[in-house]
């Protein structure tokens, strides 16, 4: 009676010209009660997703503006002090790519010590295998800058991949960019989700909701070719941010004025945690937003909202 588990398995045909044909996937989920204020859930889920027509079939070709950071005192690592320039892109489809797939494993626990009050906690892994991924033209020349400056180990299969889809003259102006989607070996992300909410109702003050959640990454890689060094993208990958730990506050409140009339109001707080800048060697400030919502209800049909995202 107080243990309810859950079995499901799907499978996927695809009947085309790419490499993509079929596969089985389980999902096995548990939800355990041992008191009834304390309940504990997990779960192991397989993971397939073919890749989409564009990338098997699309090609395009036209004019991109990218800033050339390996052009002589443009970039010191930080700072980008030249304008763009217009290159040539190519973009080129695989029809051999074939689909990704891979598992995830989680195990939480749901508390509610007193009415009104939740706090889940909640740890997670994820592994894909083959991820598909599209470089832009920016990311290209970024990442042969960070090649040619050991941000990127030089040797590596992924620095011989950019600079063979860089082609750059005798002058080392950009001549082509080519953009083309390949199967990544490997995405591996592990952590940590919390949160806790509380409400509390007055019949004078109204009612109130007060949500915490913090999230924190303890694992984050990227292989992009097999035997590659992983590339580390806990605190943002060179040039992309993607922070370590987040933290989000939340104030809302109701109050019913006359019979089909009421006022509400939110607030929205959120933290991104500190990410690396292009270089890699040092550390961002965190960064906050704010939103604010503000409603009305003139009726049981008609309800005005006002809202202000990034207040602060």
């Amino acid at each position: 009676d107080n243990l309810d588990i859950m079995l499901a398995a799907r499978y996927d045909h695809y009947d085309d010209a790419s490499a993509v044909k079929g596969r089985v996937t389980g999902q096995a989920k548990f939800l355990y009660r041992p008191t009834d204020w304390l309940k504990i859930r997990g779960g192991y889920g397989q993971t397939f997703r073919a890749p989409d027509m564009f990338n098997l079939y699309g090609e395009s070709s036209g004019f991109e503006f990218v800033p050339d950071y390996s052009q002589p005192g443009c970039f010191d690592g930080t700072n980008y002090f030249c304008g763009y320039t217009q290159v040539p892109s190519t973009r080129r489809a695989d029809s051999s790519l074939t689909e990704e797939h891979g598992d995830d494993i989680g195990l939480g626990a749901i508390y509610n010590p007193i009415p009104n009050f939740t706090l889940t906690v909640d740890w997670y892994r994820i592994k894909l295998k083959d991820l598909v991924i599209t470089e832009s033209s920016a990311d290209l020349v970024l990442k042969q800058w960070q090649c040619d400056n050991g941000v990127l180990e030089s040797s590596s299969q992924l620095c011989a991949d950019i600079r063979s889809r860089v082609v750059r003259n005798g002058f080392g102006a950009i001549e082509q960019v080519v953009v083309q989607p390949i199967n990544q070996d490997s995405l591996t992300r592990q952590g940590i989700d919390i949160r806790a909410s509380y409400k509390f109702e007055s019949a004078k003050l109204g009612a109130f909701n007060f949500d915490l959640g913090y999230s924190k990454v303890l694992k984050f890689e990227l292989n992009r070719f097999a035997g590659d060094e992983p590339l580390d993208l806990k605190y943002g990958e060179p040039g992309a941010a993607t922070p370590g730990n987040g933290l989000s506050a939340g104030l809302s409140w109701y109050q019913p004025l006359t019979t089909g009339k009421a006022i509400s109001a939110g607030l929205f707080v959120q933290r991104q945690g500190r990410v690396k800048d292009y270089s890699g060697n040092q550390f961002l400030e965190p960064f906050y937003d704010v939103n604010l919502t503000v409603g009305y209800q003139l009726n049981a049909k008609t309800q005005a909202r006002f809202s202000v995202n990034n207040l602060l």
